[in-house]
């Protein structure tokens, strides 16, 4: 029986649980610096594929910048991954 304000299912999924669309299963999502070191690129790589500024990306890998839907997609799109899979917090 789950305790007081749990379910009585458990999730042991990682990430958000969150559904993709195309694919029909959970998206486990990536921060943007485990994104970037699948691809094996620097931040002066991506910033290059990308065209956002080094320092922008290093401020968002910190957590000290959140990044505008654009800069969402520049970067998603320079890693080849959907912007969905990402963790853009």
């Amino acid at each position: 029986m789950a305790k007081r304000g749990q379910s009585a299912t458990k999730n042991t999924m990682k990430g958000t649980g969150r559904m993709n669309s195309r694919r029909g299963r959970p998206v486990v999502r990536l921060s943007l610096a485990e994104a970037r070191a699948r691809r094996a690129l620097s931040l002066a790589d991506l910033a290059e594929l990308s065209g956002v500024d080094r320092g922008t990306i290093w401020r968002i890998e910190a957590g000290r910048s959140r990044p505008y839907p654009a800069t969402r997609h520049k970067l998603a799109d320079a890693l080849k991954f959907d912007v969905d899979e990402i963790a853009w917090v």
